[in-house]
This record gives C-alpha cells, structure tokens and sequence, in this order.
C-alpha cells in the first residue's frame, strides 16, 4: 500500500452517480470521437469483467479531493503483472477529474481498463448500506485463477439447489391450439408451422418426396413413380393448373417447378449423356459470378 492511503473499503469509497458518469464521458475527448465505436468500452462495463478483475483497492482523502487506486487483473494473461488505475474526483462538486490507466498500452486514449474501474466505482456506490463494512483491499477473483481450481468435471456443473419438482399436466396449452386450428386462426407463429397442407401443395415433388421416405415402402425411383400416381388426383391438377396460371406471379408455380425438373428437362435428361455438363448445372442452378466493381479492385 502506497503512503498516505488507506484499504479501500465500502464505508471510505466515494459516491459516484450515473450523472456523474455521463458527465465525465461526455466532456472527455478520449470517449467522445467520431472515429470511437465503443464496443469494447461497453464490454469493460460488464459485471464479469469490474468484479473479478480489480482488487486491492486503496483511498487517500486531501481536502475535497478524493484519489482512488486500483490494480486490474489482465484477462487473458491473469498471472501477468496488473494494471494500475487511478482515478481523482471532487467530492464536493461531485465531478471526475480523471481516470488514468498508468501500464496500458492504450492509456493515453482512455483504455477499458480505467472504464472498468470507474464503472465499479459506481456500482459500489449504488449497492444498499449495510450495516457490515466490506473491504477491498484482497486479491482480484481473476488472479486466483490456476491456483486453487485447476479444471472443473461436467457433473460439476450441475446446480445442486435445483430440486426435480414434481410438474402438473396443464391441458390449457393443447386447447387453445385446437381451438385455434378450429377457427383456421393462422397468424399466430406457432400455427404457421402445423396447419394442413392444401390440396394444390400437395402435388409438390418435395412434399411427395418427404411423404414417401417416411412411408414404409423400399425406397426406389419405380416405387417413388408409383406412389405419385396413387397420391395424385386429377382434381387435384385442375387446381394446380388454375393456380399457377400466372406462372412466376404464383407461389405454388415455384414451389412445383422443384430443383427446375420440369418437362422439357426432363425430356433433355432422357437423351442426354452427358454426366456432367450444362444440362446437370440447369438444373442444379448453377450461374455465372459476375464480379462487382469492390472485389476487382480488391484483386
């Protein structure tokens, strides 16, 4: 501990609030340029990384001035020396006059690991009193990493206060469903994905495909064949040649027109010999790439 300050503790700490926070970031020109994002700023704020990284916190009061210090536990190297922060606020005009980060590389334009420490000092002084006075003056909880736990098993993980409690069968769910699909109420999410199929859909290849894997039926081209031809009315192609007479303006002509096998392909596949040619990249949907302008430049 340096000369003159004291163990930092939870009764000596000053009292930061958040306009007191909002004040120092939007006056310091380290936060406040164009070129700044502040993503890894916002992360430095997070619970995770204040409360674990810093320790052996120390106050030293001089007048109104108050000069908090800090060392910061590097998260990625943990056994690695620590971050000395700083941090000098006026308690009686209630400002910030600085937050300095003495080892980092990214000192001189505001590093998270001074955000960190301000952010910590805020939170400790929104924390309720109590009537015990906690100290930080001790080891970070990040620095104790590798010491005491060297790994951790899978049943570890379990939470031991979770008890298996006993669960009621609640039947009010399942009716609202049914009375949903009773009054062909489809604009809910979950019915989007279990209404009945029409009619029209039904002669989708990929719909018939999906409907005969799942049969009990030896799977084969002949058998796929034959099981269209039970599974495929003629009122059922009235509807679809209605329905898709608009062609590219109709859903339903995309959906039959499955993996682009339509007539005239196939015919084109029955004379063709070619294993791999223009016919097989037809119908696969293969096109030419037509580089943008930013990609040949990049080259």
């Amino acid at each position: 501990m340096e000369e003159g300050f004291v163990k930092g503790q939870s009764d000596n700490l000053p009292k930061i609030d958040i306009y007191t926070v909002m004040e120092f970031f939007s006056t310091n020109s380290s936060y406040t340029s164009a070129e700044i994002k502040g993503v890894k700023l916002w992360k430095a704020g997070r619970e995770s990384d204040r409360e674990d990284a810093i320790g052996y916190v120390q106050v030293k009061c001089e007048g109104t001035k108050c000069i908090v210090k800090c060392r910061v536990t590097p998260e990625h190297k943990v056994k690695s020396k620590p971050y000395h922060c700083t941090l000098v606020c006026d308690e009686n005009d209630e400002t910030i006059e600085s937050v300095l980060c003495h080892d980092c590389a990214a000192k001189q334009g505001g590093c998270k690991h001074s955000v960190a420490f301000l952010i910590w000092l805020f939170k400790k002084s929104e924390e309720p009193a109590s009537t015990s006075v906690k100290c930080y003056w001790m080891k970070p909880a990040l620095f104790k990493v590798g010491s005491s736990i060297k790994f951790i098993k899978a049943k570890d993980f379990k939470n031991e206060s979770s008890s298996n409690s006993n669960i009621k069968e609640d039947p009010s769910f399942l009716n609202k469903y049914n009375e949903c699909k009773r009054r062909q109420n489809n604009k809910t999410q979950l019915m989007t994905y279990f209404t009945d199929v029409r009619i029209e859909m039904k002669g989708s290849l990929h719909y018939l495909l999906c409907k005969y894997n799942s049969s009990k039926n030896i799977l084969s081209v002949k058998g796929f064949i034959e099981f269209c031809k039970h599974n495929i009315s003629e009122q059922q192609c009235v509807l679809i040649e209605k329905a898709t007479k608009d062609q590219s303006d109709s859903p339903l002509w995309f959906e039959l027109r499955y993996r682009r096998i339509t007539a005239s392909i196939a015919h084109e596949a029955s004379k063709c010999k070619t294993f791999d040619g223009v016919l097989m990249e037809k119908i696969l949907g293969s096109y030419q790439f037509r580089e943008p302008i930013a990609i040949k430049r990049g080259i």
